[in-house]
């Protein structure tokens, strides 16, 4: 048998305890489930005490290997792997792996997208080279496709922007399309796919756009600028009824956003031709005008828009009179000074040239703009269009030719001189080009009305029943959505599994997020939820305890959140500074008051708040009892130490050890609640006794529960070291990271020398994780003398 020497070393009170013994390497497997779930913890545990660390990476990755050792089934263990790999820094160890079995057991297609893509992030940011990064991208693409679609669509929107690097188009084109077909709301592979579409010269059908663009706003229902987005498209493809819905729409979500704020110009000028142009809502169009109007501004396009529909509506005189008045206003105003908005010339101008026609005083007014500012916004174009109205074509043609591509009266312009050239039929395809470029406007109006002069038609360049047809057979009935608060949109619940617990019992929680809209819920970075969650934990009652920061982190579900189901999100709150408090306490009575943040912001007052406004923090309380401590419960429990079975064995070295923990915390912080004391030597004894226990098991136990209270190892210390000497490396392994923590300086040479000649292979690469040194072979093996 072979056999190798160790050191335990262990100090109390200045004193070294260097004792030589030896073990025999092992060759039989261990199966524990029990330790496997005690691992697991411990790596969450050590890792949550700073997640940048290196060396505290390190030894969490070791503890959930060893869980691994422990259990053949993966467990929580993938997914924990998982999370702490991803967090690490990159010039740390590389885990790839690691990170490439855990994929492979936790991956399916309800899994967490946060976790998946941290793992692809870290495994593509160690390849060196554009290749190997599409190797590995390709590969996990072919492997997961069918698994998880969402995570597919990532994996396809980085191969598109890798052969984009390569100029490599075509294959570009094929992986963002297949992006978007995995998930419709990749809005990068979208937007990526129409940019490379159109430099190739490929046009996509014409719902396309106008349905991401909802779908867009389905994502988040409060995004203004979505909202503004799909009703200016809607408008664009004049489908004007239906835009009107959307202004209003974008209406109510500015008034939930920023109540009592105005809408901009730029959104009531598009509601306002919506309803010009849009069949039967000129009443609606003249009641806009009446709620926007501002006696303090005046608004000369506003002006414009109420005596047209006045005219359409059948009466005329009525808005001609409204016409003629505003353009006295405007002229009066053009010299003004110190106006919050300027009356300029050319609006004047323009106002003559489409709404009220009067060529001779367009022409006058843009001639007074071109000579004030001929480089201003919109002068050199309504200029030539004046120009060409009073008959001086050559001239016109002059100044319209540079801006006929972006300005739509100088496009016109140049149709108005085609037609007195009697060049006709180029002259009609410049009016119908006219049109497209702004459909809504009182110049396309213009074009249109010359375009029946000379006997033709201006016929869309879409069909707007295939665009409706389309957005129907997505929508529905919620082509535009009814506006709904937010917290109508989704129900947020923290729930557990009771409320009243035990010492020593885990309580997990769940975050239970339920949809009830009838649209569908996204949880992304353009999400009406992004993820990210803060728990905040409250004690009362025995102790008085704040603890900030309990948990933090973010989830993505691969999964919208469909009308009426609803997502839960596991929560690991038994955690931390929590957890050391409520195991340092059994005989403290505790309320516990849970505040969760979704997506948590700071307030201008300074409090935490969600980002979306209406939907308020969650609460849930639950109460852990204290023991209470008696004769006969003590002797139940010492009894338990000898004749119990192991799961009341876990539960007494759980008591015991926090007991031990009690009387030192009490001692140091004068926590005043009503507890028993017990006698120091009943608790060390029964703790010595779950030490030395004949089943291994107990023994990891013990010592897990001492790691994770950080009880002092006075009277112990004996029993605890001479667990490096055990024949089972998973009480090597926890006695190593107890001693290594409780005295790190004298710790360190023992540490040294379980690199170079530990057995078990996890028991050497945690020596290292906790400081140790690959020293030099040596050829004697006589253990190191460690010294105080």
């Amino acid at each position: 048998m072979i056999r190798q020497n160790r050191v335990i070393a262990g100090v109390m009170g200045g004193i070294v305890f260097c004792v030589s013994f030896s073990y025999a390497l092992e060759t039989d497997s261990l199966f524990s489930e029990n330790t496997a779930a005690l691992f697991i913890k411990q790596a969450s545990e050590v890792h949550q005490e700073d997640p940048l660390d290196i060396l505290r990476t390190e030894q969490a990755m070791t503890f959930l290997k060893a869980a691994a050792s422990l259990d053949t089934k993966p467990g929580e263990i993938p997914e924990q792997m998982l999370r702490i790999g991803i967090v690490g820094p990159c010039d740390g160890p590389d885990y790839s792996e690691h990170l490439a079995w855990s994929l492979g057991r936790y991956l399916n297609e309800r899994s967490d997208l946060e976790v998946v893509s941290g793992a692809l992030r870290c495994t593509l940011d160690r390849l060196n080279s554009r290749i190997d990064r599409e190797v590995m991208l390709d590969q996990l693409l072919r492997k997961y496709s069918s698994v998880n679609t969402a995570f597919a669509s990532e994996l396809a929107t980085q191969l598109g922007l890798l052969a984009v690097e390569k100029a490599d188009m075509q294959s570009a084109l094929n992986y963002l399309s297949s992006a978007h077909q995995f998930n419709p709301y990749n809005q990068l592979a979208f937007s990526k796919l129409l940019e490379l579409s159109a430099a190739q010269g490929i046009a996509p059908a014409a719902s396309v756009p106008i349905v991401q663009t909802r779908r867009v706003l389905e994502m988040n229902p409060y995004d203004l600028d979505a909202a503004v987005r799909y009703a200016d498209a809607l408008r664009q493809l004049q489908m004007y009824d239906i835009a009107s819905d959307a202004y209003a729409y974008v209406d109510q979500v500015h008034q939930f956003l920023y109540p009592g704020q105005p809408l901009s110009d730029d959104i009531v000028q598009g509601w306002l031709f919506s309803c010009y142009h849009g069949d039967r809502l000129q009443t609606k169009c003249l009641d806009l005008t009446e709620t926007y109007r501002d006696p303090e501004r005046f608004n000369l396009l506003l002006e414009a828009v109420a005596g047209k529909t006045l005219i359409k509506l059948g009466r005329p005189e009525k808005g001609k009179r409204l016409l003629e008045s505003a353009a006295q206003k405007a002229e009066s105003l053009v010299s003004a000074k110190n106006l919050s908005e300027p009356v300029y010339p050319e609006y004047l101008a323009w106002f003559y040239s489409f709404v009220l026609e009067q060529p001779e005083k367009s022409l006058a007014w843009s001639n007074q703009a071109f000579i004030a500012d001929p480089n201003r916004q919109g002068v050199g174009a309504i200029f030539s269009y004046s120009l060409a109205l009073n008959g001086q074509n050559d001239l016109a043609k002059h100044y319209a030719e540079p801006l006929k591509e972006t300005d739509q009266i100088a496009a016109l312009t140049l149709a108005v001189v085609q037609l007195s050239a009697d060049d006709k039929q180029p002259a009609l395809d410049a009016l119908r080009a006219t049109v497209e470029m702004l459909p809504d406007s009182f110049v396309a109006e213009k074009a249109i009305h010359l375009l029946k002069e000379y006997e033709s038609d201006y016929i869309r360049s879409v069909s707007l029943g295939t665009i409706r047809e389309d957005l129907e057979n997505k929508y529905g009935s919620r082509v535009v959505s009814d506006f709904m608060h937010p917290a109508d949109r989704c129900s947020v619940k923290l729930l557990f599994n009771g409320s009243d617990f035990l010492y020593g019992a885990d309580f997990p929680g769940r975050l239970v997020i339920e949809n009830t809209s009838d649209e569908t819920l996204i949880i992304s970075d353009e999400g009406l939820l992004q993820g990210y969650l803060r728990v905040d934990a409250v004690l009362d009652g025995g102790l008085n305890v704040e603890i900030g920061n309990l948990l933090s982190m973010r989830f993505r579900p691969s999964q919208p959140i469909l009308p009426g189901k609803h997502l839960s999100v596991p929560l690991d709150l038994n955690r931390g500074r929590l957890k050391r408090v409520l195991l340092t306490y059994p005989q403290a009575d505790v309320q516990i008051h849970f505040t969760a943040y979704l997506d948590p912001v700071t307030s201008e007052s300074g409090n935490s708040e969600n980002r979306m406004k209406g939907i308020k923090p969650v609460h849930a309380q639950i109460r852990r009892r204290g023991v209470v401590l008696s004769q006969n419960f003590l002797l139940q429990r010492l009894d338990v130490l000898s004749k119990g079975q192991p799961g009341q064995k876990y539960r007494a070295a759980a008591l015991f050890t926090g007991l031990l923990a009690e009387q030192a915390a009490v001692e140091l912080s004068g926590a005043d609640f009503r507890h028993v004391r017990v006698e120091r030597a009943l608790l060390t004894d029964s703790v010595r006794k779950m030490l030395v226990d004949k089943d291994w098991k107990i023994r990891v136990h013990t010592l897990s529960c001492l790691l994770s209270l950080s009880v002092p190892l006075d009277g112990i210390v004996g029993e605890v070291s001479e667990n490096l000497n055990h024949d089972k490396w998973p009480v090597r392994l926890t006695t190593m990271v107890l001693l290594a923590k409780a005295q790190p300086e004298t710790f360190q040479k023992v540490l040294d020398w379980a690199v170079q000649h530990d057995s078990y292979e996890l028991n050497r690469r945690m020596a290292m994780a906790l400081g140790g040194t690959q020293a030099e072979p040596e050829t004697d093996e006589t253990p190191p003398e460690v010294t105080n």
